[in-house]
């Protein structure tokens, strides 16, 4: 679904093509549709775009998209990456504006610095309470003085706002941070996000507006682009340096050290940047990497190499269940990649496995009534089943995760549940408490298939899963993927391990929980040291079935390097991840302890870090804008790489290349229409009779006075015309009375009162509400038909229309 579109009044964002489309803000969940929770969406890139314009009443264009472009520099050194991310703003309007941006950031990222540029100026941001930030923030808007903050909304969504962008102004603001570098499938890889994708949200979600931001419209872009430079230092010669999804250029400096870029410059920003490299060698690079706190003590990260070539142990029967996303997200691309991948999967289980195959939306379709054996006549089934799924609709991955671990136990066979999604929802702290809480011993094994999906969720589900993730690029072999995946899962490297630091001085030792190893990738422990002395740590665990242990000699006295840099906010952040784990559910909720509230906090201060509960704030003490009167204009964001337009907001208007009838009809009262093409292209919507909503556009909307003038036929007429889809109208004509399901798109009431007059007007009328698909914008309930009409006429409803379940 989407978000109604933006409700400015003097001004009015517009995505301009040659016919300038309306910029589309997502609702619920899948960007746009109008009808369960859904996702946001964005478009691809097509005509030579005018950029985005605010206009003003007349239409008239004033200034373009305040964000021109993003600058990303990376040092990678050993198993740490220092990033500075650099957004540059502008005001070509005649009036002052505020930005404000929502955007991803890698979700292992320890953000601890933003820092304010305006011309030679520089305004090093400070870290606050996010509370007293926003207080800050909000003081030097209202002051005129230009300003930034910077506020965490997941671990891998930030936004930024800048205040008192004033006409001509240039200003850019900073954000950097370390990251930890994986290795996985033989590689090390550093991965860097570049859109937020689609969210599907649900009244469980509180703060849904702030990680749906707008999506520009298909066949246009955003109007802002993306430059990448990277500096590549290994301790060892390097092998192939590649890009999965972007053209590179590659200038090697010696053995060990390269300056990478994009080929082409610059690129839209709309999928990830994955950079993968390995040593000419293929040896992991191991041993200690340590930062002295000046007192004695400090920080240490320890790799330690698992056991290479374990014999292969006899494999065991297992009961399988895959689970497949079919929602409006995976339409087209990512579902036909999730398909190939998983038909492998099916295809290649062994003799004495079960399993089970369920697809979902916002329900979950079983293929079988119970897990069954693996026999050509069931595979057989669960192929042609798995063959005609086509994405649509809503996502809820908390009901399919529900169900795939409350299949009864089998004691016979482990249960190991694959599970093939983009992760595009907003409650992912619901679904990873849910997985700590039931997993039992199930095993979890997360596909995030598509060029951008949500890693902090996939990453989290393998981790409270007990599993490693996998990434599915629409450009990979699925089957590759899916042979690795069996691989893991047949010939574990190492499970059950433990550590023994045999009276090492160390202290809060991250993760605490060691994951298992299923491939010949590194055991990573960062930690802290009390003391620089040296002394043996002993790693164990079973492989192939046997006891395994590894005794590693540590040093904390070893002089610091330049690849310890990082350490102490890589530390702080793991620690920050481990206190959140604690109950997530309840940090998004804001439901969180306050002693936990406090213990986060307090590192995060102490460290310099984002966090939920910490912000950047930046002021330029000189006022700019006396008054500080100004408009705020949103960052709109590109459609997902393989999202399909028509997956997230229907085939009809996607074809028409609007986000959606519901938000044009919104946008219809507060949008000037100035070209001819857009006229044309409106009046083609509302003539339309849209095959999905029946919705029907009105030349123009009743007023109060024309109503109170018209006779009581003609005002149902109006009413219908100007405020209900095509098929509720049919619903209020009927003769008789039956329980209908409705939604309601909800107009602004200005006062208290205005809302608690709606409310009971509603009860009065027997309005049962069972669902909120977007907080103050969208709801979903029954009611009578012979009310239709009363609900309509009501001040505070916008639209009324039926659902439109996929």
């Amino acid at each position: 679904m989407m978000k109604p579109l933006l409700h400015l009044t003097a001004f009015t964002l517009l995505l301009g093509t040659f016919a300038q489309a309306q910029v589309a803000r997502p609702t619920g969940r899948r960007p746009v549709f109008p009808s369960p929770p859904g996702k946001p969406s964005r478009p691809s890139i097509a005509t030579p775009p005018l950029g985005l314009s605010i206009l003003n009443d007349k239409g008239e264009v004033q200034s373009i998209c305040p964000l021109e472009n993003t600058e990303v520099r990376s040092d990678i050194a050993g198993q740490m990456a220092r990033v500075v991310v650099t957004q540059n703003f502008s005001n070509p309007s005649k009036t002052p504006i505020e930005a404000l941006y929502t955007f991803p950031l890698p979700h292992d990222a320890a953000v601890d610095g933003m820092t304010f540029k305006i011309g030679a100026r520089r305004i090093v941001g400070q870290i606050k309470k996010r509370e007293e930030a926003a207080q800050i923030y909000q003081q030097a808007k209202a002051n005129g003085q230009n300003a930034a903050l910077l506020d965490q909304e997941r671990p891998n969504i930030f936004t930024q706002r800048v205040a008192n962008i004033i006409p001509g102004q240039k200003i850019s603001v900073e954000i950097s941070f370390t990251q930890p570098i994986v290795y996985r499938a033989g590689k090390y890889e550093w991965e860097f996000p570049t859109v937020v994708g689609p969210r599907f949200v649900t009244p469980a979600t509180p703060d849904a507006e702030k990680i749906t931001p707008p999506i520009t419209p298909k066949g246009t872009k955003a109007g802002h682009d993306l430059t990448m430079q990277v500096h590549l230092q290994s301790a060892v010669p390097l092998g192939d340096i590649t890009s999965a999804l972007h053209p590179i250029v590659v200038n090697k400096q010696g053995d060990s050290e390269a300056q990478i870029s994009l080929k082409d410059g610059a690129t839209l920003p709309n999928k990830d940047f994955i950079l993968r490299y390995a040593p000419r060698d293929n040896k992991l690079q191991t041993g200690l990497v340590v930062r002295s706190d000046g007192k004695g003590g400090g920080w240490f990260q320890l790799v330690v190499q698992p056991p290479m070539d374990a014999p292969k142990a006899q494999i065991a029967p297992k009961e399988m269940v895959f689970v497949i996303d079919q929602t409006g997200s995976q339409s087209g691309a990512p579902i036909e990649k999730a398909k190939e991948t998983m038909r492998y999967c099916i295809g290649n289980l062994n003799p004495g496995d079960t399993f089970q195959l369920l697809g979902f939306t916002t329900t979950v379709f079983p293929c079988f009534p119970k897990p069954v054996e693996a026999t050509p006549a069931n595979i057989q089934k669960a192929l042609n089943y798995l063959k005609p799924l086509q994405g649509a609709g809503g996502t809820d991955i908390l009901k399919a995760t529900d169900f795939a671990l409350k299949i009864p136990d089998d004691v016979n066979r482990p249960r190991i549940v694959c599970f093939m999604t983009d992760g595009y929802v907003g409650d992912e702290a619901d679904i990873l408490s849910y997985i700590r809480q039931h997993r039992k011993s199930v095993r979890m094994f997360p596909f995030g298939v598509g060029n951008s999906v949500n890693r902090h969720l996939i990453d989290g589900m393998a981790r409270e899963g007990r599993g490693v993730p996998e990434y599915a690029l629409l450009n990979e072999d699925g089957q590759k993927l899916a042979a690795r995946f069996y691989d893991r899962v047949a010939n574990p490297v190492l499970l059950d391990v433990k550590t023994d630091w045999q009276g090492l001085p160390t202290a809060e030792v991250f993760p605490k929980v060691v994951p298992d190893v299923f491939e010949s990738t590194p055991v990573v422990l960062t930690g802290r040291f009390t003391r620089p002395v040296a002394g043996d740590l002993i790693v164990s665990g079973r492989s192939a079935g046997k006891p395994w242990s590894q005794r590693v000699y540590v040093d904390f006295s070893k002089a610091d390097s330049k690849d310890g840099e990082g350490l102490p906010s890589a530390w702080a952040r793991q620690k920050i991840e481990d206190l959140s784990n604690t109950s997530p559910n309840q940090q998004i909720s804001g439901e969180t302890s306050k002693e936990l509230k406090e213990q986060i906090t307090k590192v995060a201060l102490d460290y310099n870090l984002m966090s939920p509960y910490t912000s950047f704030v930046a002021v330029e003490p000189t006022i700019v804008n006396v008054g500080g009167q100004q408009k705020t204009v949103e960052v709109p964001v590109e459609m997902a790489d393989g999202v399909s337009y028509e997956g997230i907001f229907g085939a009809e208007k996607a074809k028409l290349g609007l986000p959606g009838g519901t938000t044009l009809y919104m946008a219809r009262r507060s949008i000037a229409l100035p070209s001819p093409a857009l006229r044309a292209q409106s009046q083609a919507m509302r003539d339309a009779d849209d095959s999905e909503s029946g919705v029907r556009r009105p030349s123009a909307p009743p007023t109060p006075e024309s109503l109170a003038a018209m006779k009581p036929e003609d005002r149902i007429k109006a009413i219908r015309n100007a405020k209900m889809s095509d098929t509720v109208a049919k619903l209020a004509a009927k003769t008789t009375a039956e329980k209908v399901t409705v939604q309601i798109w909800l107009s602004p009431l200005a006062t208290e009162a205005a809302k608690a007059a709606f409310a009971a007007k509603l009860k009065t009328l027997g309005w049962t509400q069972s669902a909120v698909l977007t907080p103050g914008k969208l709801v979903m309930g029954t009611i009578s038909s012979d009310k239709l009409d009363e609900l309509a006429a009501l001040e505070g409803v916008g639209l009324v229309d039926t659902p439109k379940f996929k």
